[in-house]
Order: structure tokens, then C-alpha cells, then sequence
């Protein structure tokens, strides 16, 4: 799967306002564990930001079944089901500011993108 995502801030005014943008994927054969499928990305905005991020998961597909070798597949604790790991990767191509007197884009001195997963830093 590929996905970009692009930011339209042009509307948007103050230091103090906060996007929060929140990205999910479900499991349909484990519903007690859905609230372990999601990624919040929250951007504070001190400037009017063009961003362009687009990412990848890899592989972009699997089978379950005997067809598989096992050695393919993380068999967890205490969980009766094998995983098979995805590689996430998200590229920033963009993160730059159209200031207001400037002709084009400008870099934002001290821009920092943090991504989490579930409360960590990635």
C-alpha cells in the first residue's frame, strides 16, 4: 500500500492552534486488539506550513496459511496467532513555509516533525 497526505493550512491562524491528524488500520479477525492499530501525527503550527509526506508498507501483502513457512511469522506471548512484521517508511519531501513577503518557499529555522507510535518516538 502507498499513501501521501498533503496539509492545507492556508485557512488556519495563531501560534496555538494544534491539526491532529489520526491514521488507523483494523484487523477484522481481532477486534479486542483494534486500539493497538493506530498512529497520531499532531502538527503545532507557528508558521503556515507546505508539507508533503508519503510512505510506504512493506510487504504490501501476505498469506496466512500452511502455504507459509513458519519461519516468516512472530509468534507472540500469550497470544494464540502468529504476526508477520510490516515495515512502515514515510518520507518528507516537503516542510517549508510561504512567507508572507517571500517569492516561493522558505525552510522554517528549528522545524521539527515527530511521528509516535502508541506513546513512543519513532
Amino acid at each position: 500500500y502507498e499513501f501521501s497526505v498533503i496539509f492545507d493550512t492556508s485557512h488556519l491562524s495563531g501560534e496555538e492552534e494544534i491539526l491532529s491528524f489520526l491514521v488507523s488500520a483494523q484487523s477484522g479477525n481481532m477486534e479486542h486488539n483494534l486500539q493497538d492499530n493506530s498512529l497520531m501525527l499532531t502538527v503545532p503550527l507557528m508558521h503556515e506550513v507546505d508539507s508533503s509526506i508519503t510512505g510506504t508498507v512493506s510487504p504490501s501483502s501476505f498469506i496466512y496459511g500452511e502455504s507459509v513457512a513458519v519461519s516468516q511469522f512472530t509468534k507472540l506471548e500469550d497470544f494464540e496467532c502468529h504476526f508477520q512484521d510490516l515495515n512502515f517508511t514515510l518520507q518528507v519531501k516537503e516542510l517549508c513555509s510561504k512567507a508572507m513577503f517571500a517569492s516561493g518557499l522558505i525552510n522554517i529555522p528549528g522545524i521539527l516533525l515527530n511521528i509516535m507510535k502508541r506513546g513512543q518516538w519513532m
